[in-house]
């Protein structure tokens, strides 16, 4: 019996102990290599960090007079997950408005029913909200509108947001609270859709803050849709998210004051989001950049991330910042920063100590948000720190995915995005655009070190079905996109532990299971033994692996040596 005794000892399974796609490790004793990673069958834990690794002797060896022993039966232990890019409250609140995705909502009329359900039972005059629909998915292949919602709305006022979140559908009661007239002028950044010079109800980026501006959630509304988001990803093996929102201060001044001491029992990394200065409304970073608090500022449960900003809309709204217009006829896209605005921005964002993050979908918008990165470095802290992040990356030419790997660049992708992928958006990207769209294998090919997230609530948060989509690139007719850009079971849940750890600064407490690290640990409900594969293409295992991943659930989610879920 060893000295130092285990609280808690998992034995009996397969611990996936990550970390290979960042150069690997040794076997260790007792251990046995499985598809590019090292196995081992049990894990101790004392407090809140992992005391051995490795066979069953040797991690039953801790075992003391109080010591929890938990037997796998060959189940499938991981590094806690990590969503790198996400909207954790937004999460939340989706949950409680009007669920309006595919196949929940599969026409306007669908939309409308949804709509008159929920005016029927609130009090009257209250905001009614819903998220998720997709107009490339709708019979009649477009947005709602005023006109379709008023008739069922009463005296309600609505605003509905499509699946991407860059484009919100309000009825006239809505607009008429945010004084949106025929009058009113397109706001820098945004688009107010209009028919023969009327309102349609149907706003573009940052058009849509004219209505969200008038209708804010209340704080405590805020905090349940917190605590209800931590929960939906503790079932979901998740331990630790990247919140992307920070646009306004409420949202992480409640993410401050729940998460701290693990008050949540999941760790969160915020940003805060600067606005450009034609726009014309501030943002909570604005004011932040040159307080002298920089990227870094907390503990393992909460801590301040990047600055962030957001350069383009989304491609399936066809507002992503591309080269190339898009096929219906409604342009390039729209963009948010001016280049000398952005440019000014990342000079004094790196100055102070700021890691970057730029949300850049279309490949014009990648080629600013990497003209940006390279200002800055001029700037920043440093090599070893400095680790700029791009969002989504989903149309980067080669010669940018080139100079992200030369300016130490972390894409941060969503795999998830491809279940998403149908008829309706492969007619909208011309096909020269589409030939290079979400890349992965490319871009760890290159030496990029490459982040995933699901982008919650605008698509599925399971990382699993995320994980999925990396092997196999399925659309949502379950044809492959793109096969070629297929990575293997080690790579795809690297970036969902390891390198999503690295682009939050937690590299060296989180991401892999290894003495020292925090204990932070996911049970799968069946073993994931795939030891021939190493990298899948649609036609050598891709399928059969991405059908095992997302039949897989969770049994147990451990965060700081805790057991936060358990079934």
């Amino acid at each position: 019996m060893v000295e130092i005794g285990a609280d808690l000892i998992l034995v009996g399974g397969r611990v996936w102990e990550g970390g290979a796609a960042a150069g690997g490790y040794r076997i260790a004793e007792g251990g046995a290599a499985a598809g590019g990673y090292r196995i081992a069958e049990g894990v101790a834990v004392a407090g809140e960090r992992i005391l051995a690794v490795g066979g069953r002797d040797q991690v039953m060896s801790y075992r003391g007079r109080g010591t929890e022993v938990v037997d796998l039966k060959g189940r499938t232990v991981l590094p806690g997950l990590i969503d790198s890019h996400c909207h954790i409250v937004g999460l939340g609140l989706a949950r409680t408005g009007i669920d309006l995705n595919y196949p929940r909502a599969r026409s306007i009329a669908d939309v409308c029913r949804l709509v008159a359900e929920r005016a029927a039972a609130q009090p009257p005059g209250t905001w009614i909200r819903g998220r998720g629909y997709d107009h490339l998915r709708l019979e009649e292949r477009r947005h709602p509108t005023r006109w379709d919602l008023d008739p069922v709305s009463g005296d309600h006022p609505v605003v509905l947001v499509r699946s991407c979140g860059h484009i919100s559908v309000a009825n006239s009661e809505a607009l008429r609270r945010a004084g949106i007239t025929r009058e009113t002028p397109d706001p820098p950044g945004g688009a107010i859709e209009r028919r023969d010079g009327e309102p349609t109800g149907v706003l573009k980026e940052a058009a849509q803050g004219l209505v969200h501006g008038v209708a804010p959630h209340t704080r405590a509304e805020l905090e349940e849709a917190l605590r209800q988001a931590a929960r939906e990803y503790l079932s979901l093996g998740v331990t630790a998210v990247h919140d992307m929102s920070g646009g306004d201060p409420e949202g992480p001044a409640v993410i401050q004051d729940l998460a701290r001491g693990g008050g949540l029992g999941i760790r969160i990394s915020f940003s805060l989001i600067s606005a450009p200065p034609s726009g014309g409304r501030p943002a909570a970073g604005d004011a932040a950049l040159s307080t002298g608090l920089h990227t870094g500022l907390g503990d393992h449960w909460v801590k301040l991330g990047p600055a962030k900003v957001v350069l383009d809309g989304s491609d399936d709204g066809a507002t992503a910042l591309m080269y190339r217009p898009y096929r219906d006829g409604s342009g390039t896209g729209i963009g948010y920063w001016q280049d000398e605005e952005l440019l000014a921005w990342a000079r004094e964002a790196a100055r102070w100590g700021w890691q970057l993050s730029l949300h850049a979908i279309g490949d014009r918008a990648i080629d600013q948000a990497l003209h940006a990165i390279a200002e800055a470095r001029r700037g920043g802290r440093g090599e070893g720190w400095w680790r700029p992040r791009i969002e989504h990356f989903i149309y980067p030419s080669p010669e940018a995915v080139a100079t992200a790997a030369a300016l130490g660049v972390v894409p941060v992708v969503n795999p998830i995005f491809l279940s998403m992928v149908d008829r309706g958006y492969l007619e909208l990207i011309d096909e020269e655009t589409l030939a290079r769209g979400f890349p992965i294998r490319s871009l760890l090919d290159a030496g990029l070190t490459v982040a995933a997230g699901s982008d919650a609530p605008v698509a599925d948060a399971n990382p699993l079905a995320g994980m999925a989509c990396a092997v196999d690139r399925s659309t949502a007719a379950g044809d492959p996109f793109r096969p070629g850009e297929a990575v293997s079971l080690a790579e795809a849940l690297d970036m969902y532990t390891r390198a999503g750890a690295v682009a939050a600064g937690w590299g060296d407490d989180l991401g892999v299971i290894a003495p020292g690290r925090l204990a932070d640990l996911v049970v799968l409900d069946g073993g994931l033994a795939v030891p021939k594969y190493g990298r899948l293409t649609a036609t050598d295992g891709g399928p059969v692996l991405a059908r095992l991943l997302r039949e897989m659930r969770v049994t147990m989610t451990v965060v700081g040596g805790q057991v936060r879920f358990h079934v």
